[in-house]
């Protein structure tokens, strides 16, 4: 018999048995989070005839995590920062939906292919989205230096502190969409 781990984390609740409670009602499979469709700032999105936006939108971030509970977690911080997201599992979700991003945060340790290899694809395709290393394996210079070959823009260590996150939102997101974060509760700019 399987011990369960029981986590609470503001609006999503994981049980350990891969299975997620959402009060926001988001679909949910056995293998996790299904990709998000739609979230509330979809609605802001609408196009005039010729394709552009007749408002400004939140920042689009891709996060790319195969651990329901590194998905949960990333959720949680994206929705709280006010940034329209999707999550997928695997690279090759990633790869098939990543240009409609403006940031990706992406996993080292995926199940289909290597973060390092999904992020050199990625750069083939795009140069400029920020792709930043989302992992625990980043406290010796070995594997900095591997996501710096690779072609991330910078890296986040898990576990990761939502500061943290904002920061470097802030810092690589297009300035027009930078703002139109959420700075995290109590959180204070130092200038």
């Amino acid at each position: 018999m399987k011990a369960q781990t029981n986590i609470d984390i503001g609006a999503v609740k994981y049980d350990g048995c891969n299975s997620l409670k959402n009060k926001c009602s988001l679909g949910v499979n056995s293998s996790g989070i299904k990709p998000a469709k739609t979230n509330k700032n979809e609605q802001i999105n609408k196009k005039n005839k010729h394709g552009t936006a007749t408002k400004s939108r939140p920042p689009r971030v891709l996060l790319v995590e195969d651990e329901p509970i590194g998905q949960v977690i990333g959720q949680g911080f994206l929705e709280g920062l006010g940034c329209d997201f999707t999550i997928v599992g695997d690279a090759m979700s990633a790869l098939g939906c990543f240009m409609t991003h403006d940031l990706v945060l992406l996993d080292l340790g995926l199940p289909d292919m290597s973060g390092s290899e999904t992020c050199m694809v990625m750069r083939t395709k795009n140069t400029k989205i920020p792709i930043i290393a989302y992992t625990v394996m980043m406290n010796n210079k070995r594997m900095q230096n591997m996501c710096s070959e690779a072609g991330f823009t910078d890296y986040l260590e898990k576990p990761v502190v939502r500061e943290l996150m904002y920061n470097t939102l802030l810092k690589y997101l297009p300035k027009r969409l930078a703002q139109k974060l959420k700075p995290p509760q109590g959180f204070s700019s130092k200038k």
